[in-house]
């Protein structure tokens, strides 16, 4: 019984040896050649060994081993809740895989899924480089795990005090990161609340101010905490909400989109600090801009060599508004249509998003105009709320009454673009409408694109 004791206690040793033993040559990095971490369905490893100083750019290649039966597809590769690296160039820290590398095979080892560069902001106390993965394995849904990777760091230098003798060297290591589902709305006021936490175990932070950074790349226009400045004090591993009010540019653009801002604060020696940081939060855009429409108010009745009324309504089918509007009858001929009164323009100050205006005109019809339906041309020229020039020509059919049975009228065409480039298809719709009073056959519709 005393034996069997012995043996397990030293059984026990040897393991906790081995362990140990091996702790070590992990954390010193002498052999290793690549950096693993694995969640279960796969193993996700980083290729750069070296060793890194502070603000030292340097580039790694991310592979995958894939555990499972099925093909893995890697969709998104999150940096964002690193404290310690940041993309070159002020990118994004969410990768989106290209598709040529996302696809794992289920009997795939170390397989390229894509190489990013990146800059080391670390201190050497903290060696994690947690990644968010977003990936789906055979035709299941997707789901997000987080994987943490290590970097081979340059560690502080523990031959003199065990405190740095330059207060600037005692350093919070604060990371700000937004909600996945975080999203602000163009022209409108929102909230986004921003986490923030201090990873370092060397240095708490205290009296934290927060400055906006603008930007002409940035469609956040106002940036003011209502969180109650300063944030007093931030321990090593604590975190502290930051909820902002933010008004986006209502001309911004769809997507994630970057916030720029500083944090100004204190170590736990009183040395003030100021870094910058970039987040990127999500943009949606229900906003249209300006488009006016004419339409005839009413049916128009007109024979050749009569005069009639025509009424229109002009209407701007966006939600932002047109300004300095001119309307003006264009191509009028003694051959066509003439104007029987007033100078054929008509101008607005302003017509706001869904207004509509009423305009008519009186007109004469050739006597020599055949029975059916003939354009009249109208110029539309305005401004949008960005300030952009709008010109354009819209026309409008008018019905004329002929000596023969059938009189066909062409109520209306429409375009499926309203501005098309050399190569681009399109689609044309024509609604036509018989007046007369007997049928019409083998009708053909051609259009002149002289």
């Amino acid at each position: 019984m005393m034996k069997k004791l012995m043996l397990k206690r030293m059984g026990t040793g040897l393991v906790l040896v081995i362990f140990l033993f091996t702790a070590v040559l992990s954390m010193a990095g002498t052999k290793l050649e690549a950096f693993a971490a694995s969640p279960g369905d796969f193993i996700l490893t980083h290729t750069n060994t070296d060793k890194l100083s502070p603000n030292e750019t340097f580039t790694t290649t991310f592979k995958m081993t894939n555990l499972t039966d099925g093909d893995i597809i890697v969709s998104v590769l999150d940096f964002s809740l690193s404290g310690i690296v940041v993309p070159t160039g002020g990118e994004s820290p969410v990768y989106t895989i290209d598709p040529d590398n996302e696809t794992v095979p289920s009997t795939a080892t170390n397989k390229d899924i894509g190489s990013f560069e990146f800059k080391y902001i670390g201190d050497g106390i903290n060696s994690i480089f947690p990644v968010e993965v977003t990936y789906k394995v055979g035709a299941g849904g997707f789901e997000t795990t987080v994987v943490n990777l290590y970097l081979n760091v340059e560690k502080p230098d523990d031959s003199g005090p065990s405190t740095p003798s330059d207060p600037s060297e005692l350093k919070p290591n604060i990371i700000a990161t937004v909600p996945e589902n975080a999203s602000l709305s163009a022209g409108k006021p929102g909230y986004i609340n921003v986490t923030l936490k201090n990873i370092s175990t060397a240095s708490s932070a205290r009296d934290i101010l927060f400055k906006p950074v603008y930007s002409s790349e940035s469609p956040f226009i106002s940036v003011n905490p209502v969180t109650q400045m300063p944030i007093k004090h931030l321990g090593t591993n604590d975190s502290a909400e930051l909820r902002l009010s933010i008004d986006t540019d209502k001309f911004s653009n769809e997507g994630l989109q970057p916030l720029n801002f500083e944090l100004t604060y204190k170590n736990s020696r009183s040395y003030e600090i100021t870094t910058k940081y970039t987040i990127y939060i999500k943009v949606v855009n229900f906003q249209t801009n300006c488009k006016l429409v004419l339409t005839p108010a009413s049916s128009v009745a007109a024979s050749a060599g009569g005069t009639f009324q025509l009424p229109l309504t002009v209407k701007n089918d966006g939600n932002l508004s047109a300004k300095d509007i001119k309307i003006s009858l264009k191509g009028l001929s003694q051959n066509t249509f003439t104007l029987v009164s007033g100078t054929g323009r008509t101008d607005f100050e302003r017509l706001y998003g869904n207004e509509t205006r009423n305009l008519s005109y009186t007109l004469r019809a050739s006597s020599s105009l055949k029975g059916g339906s003939h354009p009249i041309t109208f110029s539309l020229t305005y401004t949008d709320e960005k300030g952009t020039v709008i010109e354009e020509e819209q026309e409008i059919w008018i019905p004329i009454a002929g000596g023969g049975g059938s009189i066909l009228e062409v109520l209306e065409v429409k375009s499926s673009m309203t501005t098309v480039r050399p190569g681009d298809t399109f689609n044309v719709s024509v609604k036509v409408k018989n007046s007369g009073a007997y049928d019409s056959g083998q009708i053909k519709i051609m259009a002149d694109g002289t």
